[in-house]
């Protein structure tokens, strides 16, 4: 899936979008804000690696000029392990 700044679209389509394909690269739990060219990561992913990753693509989409990532690593065995 790729995102395409088309015609007249306003901050919150582009946030909708961004989200959309947040979610589908890196799943459900990731919020993506859109504002005046700079996008707001949050959220929860499994390495470093795909927290880089997924600042690269959203940065990489037309209409974005900046990204500020507050995604925390969280690996997949502490998202799975019970707390107790």
């Amino acid at each position: 899936m790729s995102l395409k700044h088309i015609g007249n679209v306003n901050d919150y389509d582009i946030a909708d979008a961004l989200g959309e394909f947040a979610r589908r690269i890196a799943g459900d739990g990731i919020t993506v804000e859109f504002a005046a060219g700079v996008a707001s990561l949050s959220g929860r992913v499994a390495s470093a690696q795909a927290r880089l990753a997924l600042e690269d693509l959203i940065a990489a989409h037309e209409g974005v000029d900046s990204v500020v990532n507050n995604l925390v690593i969280v690996p997949e065995r502490a998202r799975t392990t019970p707390a107790g």
